[in-house]
């Protein structure tokens, strides 16, 4: 094997005859050039996301050489972490770590505070190196110019799922809602694709593939000129994130009108917390007018819709409950696929993190990487949000694909 390592993470959980396998691929944009200079290997990594910051839920994994140099495709915190932890087992081994989440804030003033997510609150290993950009980028060459590449970990089979994504952009066009950072990350690290060249022959072969197209949400341009490329086959659906905009909607709708065969896929949208009040709040720029627009969309061309709620406020009102439940009541059962409901999180750099208690009780840290605290509220706003967290559940309890991440919730 070679001294040089280009490390990916997965993860799986078991299903029926097969296993589902997630695959957090972050070097396919440019794997051929990667495996020109050294080799491919894979680590499974299975703790969920409740688990991140418990530091001794993480197991002690060995690699296959002690010398040399690892590049490492951070996605999550855990795989961030899971770097350090082997920057200090091995001290003779070079780890250059980039990935999502090294996104770089625009004027950071040194090295502890320049990630979008996370602050450092200590002295970091000399041989870990957080270089917070794309492979093409650490290796010199341009974006997109090599053929994407999907090499699959050895163990998986035809009679398995796999997951996997492909990203079209690494920003959101809108960057103002108040609890995310993305409005402050470095223009140099903003990458979007305008030709599609994943091919699908290379999956046909697995029991079912979800393909997430990576956006901050997804652009007009990229409706127009990706969606109708995407494949319509049986076993496999494609995930992308949209905003509830009329401009964008109508493009959507005027797009899948002119298609012969609609592409199997899901829409991702982020709902937050669904009144016309607290969307004005959290600045997200949605009416409720559109977002039933959206849905006829997905009734007449049988699409699906993945639903995001957040909870955990500190300014609702008896009247934001009310609407709630009879916004989320007129959405019709047949247009949903799955529903995910957080809550409240206080990243760095965010309206959130600068005005929310919960700083101190709270704060959410594993090793040295500080990622910010989950929002604490006062008694009234804790009898509200449980309120608003118990009519999303009873509305949605008969959807089998129903996460529930509010356990979470900070007890007064």
């Amino acid at each position: 094997m070679s001294n040089v390592l280009f490390l990916q993470f997965y993860s799986k959980r078991k299903k029926n005859k097969g296993s589902e396998f997630t695959l957090n691929n972050g070097f396919s944009d440019a794997l051929l050039e990667c495996k020109n200079r050294g080799d491919l290997i894979w680590y499974e990594h299975n703790l969920d996301e409740t688990k991140y910051y418990l530091e001794n839920e993480y197991p002690i994994q060995t690699l296959p050489i002690s010398k040399g140099i690892i590049y490492i495709s951070a996605v999550y915190p855990n795989h961030l972490f899971q770097a350090y932890l082997w920057a200090k087992m091995y001290p003779n081994i070079q780890f250059n770590v980039g990935g999502p989440v090294l996104f770089g804030c625009e004027g950071a003033s040194d090295l502890n505070t320049q990630f979008l997510f996370f602050n450092i609150n200590q002295k970091m290993p000399s041989n870990l190196y957080l270089t917070g950009m794309s492979v093409e980028q650490l290796l010199n060459i341009p974006d997109y110019s090599i053929p994407w590449t999907l090499e699959l970990p050895k163990e998986i089979t035809f009679n398995d799922s796999i997951q996997f994504s492909y990203t079209l952009e690494n920003q959101c066009y809108y960057k103002k809602c108040i609890f995310c950072s993305t409005t402050h990350q470095l223009k140099s690290q903003y990458r979007s694709r305008q030709h599609m060249d994943l091919d699908y022959e290379q999956f046909s072969r697995y029991k079912f593939n979800t393909i997430r197209l990576n956006t901050g949400s997804i652009t007009p341009y990229h409706i127009e000129n990706i969606i109708p490329k995407l494949s319509a086959g049986d076993n496999i659906a494609h995930y992308l994130f949209i905003r509830i905009v009329q401009r964008d909607l109508e493009c959507l709708k005027n797009t899948l009108s002119k298609l012969d065969v609609i592409p199997n896929f899901i829409i991702g949208t982020g709902l937050e917390f669904p009144t016309e009040r607290m969307w004005r709040y959290i600045k997200k720029g949605f009416s409720f007018k559109n977002l039933l627009l959206l849905t006829d969309i997905c009734i007449q061309f049988n699409l699906k819709l993945s639903l995001n709620f957040v909870v955990g406020w500190n300014n609702l009102t008896k009247q934001d409950i009310i609407e709630l439940e009879n916004n989320i009541n007129l959405i019709p059962d047949e247009a949903i696929n799955a529903v995910r409901m957080w809550w409240l999180f206080a990243h760095h750099r965010t309206e959130i993190f600068d005005t929310y208690d919960g700083r101190d009780e709270n704060s959410l840290t594993v090793g040295p990487f500080d990622f910010g605290f989950s929002v604490k509220l006062n008694q009234e706003q804790q009898e509200l949000n449980h309120q608003a967290v118990n009519i999303i559940k009873n509305r949605f309890k008969l959807v089998k694909d129903f996460s529930d991440f509010t356990h979470g919730m900070a007890e007064i």
